[in-house]
């Protein structure tokens, strides 16, 4: 290849890269920043409940969440399989 060929693909491996790089970038930011700000909500409520001495409400309301979601994962799959076996028929 000549010179100016070769020029011209590192070019475009350079833009690529650039373009690869920022959006890269950018979705690694935005998923930190919503992460950051969950954190930030969750641990304002821990310190409003330890300061009003409700952390034990705070844990039993975690709790049912947690197991709430939990189970509303559980019975997704559980139809989402339903689903997917009646398809296969």
């Amino acid at each position: 290849m000549s010179k100016i060929t070769d020029k011209k693909i590192s070019h475009a491996f350079l833009i690529e890269f650039i373009i690869l790089g920022a959006i890269g970038i950018f979705i690694f930011s935005s998923h930190a920043y919503q992460d950051f700000c969950e954190t930030m909500r969750h641990g304002l409520t821990v310190w409003d409940a330890l300061l009003t001495e409700s952390l034990l409400i705070f844990m039993h309301t975690a709790a049912v969440i947690m197991a709430a979601s939990t189970a509303e994962a559980t019975r997704s799959a559980h139809i989402w399989m339903q689903d997917m076996t009646l398809l296969s028929m």
